[in-house]
């Protein structure tokens, strides 16, 4: 993972994660609870690299869609 840094269209926090197929993903830095979020953007992070699903956790990250 990359240390946070604005995105560039909306100024808001993001850092990109290493995706399981190997290329990157922009990620918001703050896990949310999983009921709040679609499905499609539920992420699983382990040991840097950002997994689709959200694991059966209560909380994820999910992915910055700008």
């Amino acid at each position: 993972m990359t240390p946070w840094q604005p995105c560039r269209y909306c100024g808001n926090r993001m850092e990109y994660c290493d995706r399981f197929d190997g290329g990157r993903i922009p990620m918001a830095p703050e896990e949310l609870p999983s009921r709040q979020l679609p499905a499609r953007f539920h992420r699983s992070v382990f040991n840097d690299t950002a997994y689709p699903g959200d694991g059966g956790q209560p909380q994820r990250r999910t992915v910055h869609t700008a």
